[in-house]
């Protein structure tokens, strides 16, 4: 065994001086190849040299679908086989946001093309070929400088200048093949004017221009805020578009896009409409790969002095291939405590919440058909972390903030209770074991 330990210390040795005269790699270097790492310093020494000066790259926020941390992106744009640097720039002094395209030329970075976009803030990105003609479109979506709305440009690069053959104003936007034809569509939402009622647009890009391909159409008072692209079953996709009606309401619809056609699956069915009392966006709530819509309802509480004057939960439905709406889950928000609770579906209608103003705590009573019997199914918690240890044998850790963290229990199981009761309280115990799962933080 002491001459294997003795010649294994060698073979370190021997390889340590060959692989680099002893000098350790970091994690970056083992994983990155040095050209790379010697390729990527040239380019940021080239846009540091042609950026204007006090002028700073953009990095951008998280925006659904266009997910670019930073606003460089390498990629052939021109077709010519060889990768361009496209980057968003923002002047420290004007505050005011800047394109450049940068171009390799005998192994030396060289700044393509910089125009100022007369901008404060971007809303959307994405550097993407749209129509597989070779030749990429730069698509750049902002909010306005005066006007309450958003535009979005699309450029394209024609020698050593960017064109623009679109622009819009918008409310939401997408970029995606939504009917798998190869092609990129791009969807906008636009607000009602003078002219015309609020509506939904789709865009291709042929050669260098864009034609509106369909539009679908709402009522002046309704304003969409979101439109995100899924599943509504196994065989439909479609566009889910949420609004909001009088600044106050919100409501959804669903959109499909066949034949080079818009048009609505909820205006042909028995479902009419889908109104919330508050806006809420359609997510896919259980990541089963189905978008659901949503509404809001008032769930029934303990009235108790100084308990919360309501408690509402968020139904989120599946959509049936009936074209019917189908609960799969209801989530309890808690601005106070910043956690969502996701109910299983064995507790729906067999449940109610309390919670007293200014405290933080949530109680979740069982109660078959809220018939009102007081027994109590489980606790939540907010407390200091500096009390975990002590609790934690009795609670489940759900999640830290700062000082504080969120604890949970379900209570024992109550005596005296009716066989078919004991039954729904068991499969309601069941469904809430990993309470991990059941209590989330808000911002998950």
């Amino acid at each position: 065994m002491k001459k294997i330990f003795t010649l294994l210390t060698i073979m370190l040795m021997i390889t340590t001086v060959i692989g680099g005269c002893g000098v350790l790699k970091t994690p970056e270097e083992l994983i990155q190849p040095p050209e790379l790492n010697i390729e990527k310093k040239k380019l940021n020494d080239a846009l540091l040299n042609y950026l204007p000066q006090n002028a700073d790259l953009i990095v951008l926020p998280y925006v659904k679908g266009m997910k670019q941390e930073s606003s460089l992106i390498n990629k052939d744009i021109d077709g010519d086989g060889e990768k361009e640097a496209v980057a968003l720039y923002r002047d420290k002094n004007t505050r005011k946001i800047g394109l450049i395209v940068m171009d390799k030329e005998n192994d030396t970075w060289m700044r393509k093309t910089d125009i100022k976009l007369d901008v404060f803030e971007v809303a959307d990105y994405k550097v993407i070929d749209t129509n597989n003609d070779g030749l990429d479109e730069i698509i750049i979506g902002y909010y306005g400088i005066t006007n309450p709305y958003k535009e979005v440009n699309i450029y394209v690069q024609e020698q050593n200048n960017l064109r623009s053959i679109f622009k819009e104003r918008y409310l939401a936007l997408d970029v995606l093949d939504a009917d798998e034809d190869g092609l990129q569509d791009i969807v906008i939402s636009d607000f009602a004017d003078t002219e015309h009622n609020n509506r939904v647009s789709i865009f291709n890009v042929y050669g260098n221009n864009a034609v509106k391909i369909s539009e679908i159409s709402y009522p002046k008072e309704n304003e969409v805020y979101s439109i995100s692209f899924g599943k509504v079953n196994d065989r439909t996709k479609a566009f889910f578009v949420d609004m909001y009606v009088n600044q106050t309401y919100g409501q959804t619809d669903v959109v499909v896009y066949e034949d080079r056609k818009l048009f609505s699956i909820i205006r042909d069915s028995d479902i009419k409409e889908i109104i919330q009392t508050s806006p809420i966006k359609s997510v896919d709530i259980d990541d089963d790969g189905i978008t659901e819509v949503a509404k809001m309802q008032v769930i029934d509480r303990y009235d108790r002095e100084n308990s919360s004057a309501n408690n509402f939960v968020k139904n989120y439905y599946k959509i049936t291939e009936k074209l019917e709406l189908d609960l799969v889950s209801q989530v309890y928000e808690d601005i106070d405590m910043n956690i969502n609770i996701a109910f299983p579906l064995s507790f729906k209608n067999n449940y109610f919440i309390e919670k007293i103003s200014g405290e933080d705590q949530i109680s979740v009573y069982f109660s078959p058909q809220q018939a009102k019997k007081e027994v109590l199914f489980m606790v939540v918690k907010k407390v200091e972390k500096s009390q975990l240890d002590s609790l934690l044998g009795e609670y489940q850790l759900i999640t830290e903030m700062g000082s504080m963290a969120v604890i949970a229990k379900v209570m024992d199981e109550p005596e005296n209770m009716e066989y078919l009761e004991r039954n729904l309280y068991d499969r309601m115990k069941y469904d809430a074991r990993d309470l991990t799962t059941v209590i989330k933080p808000a911002n998950v």
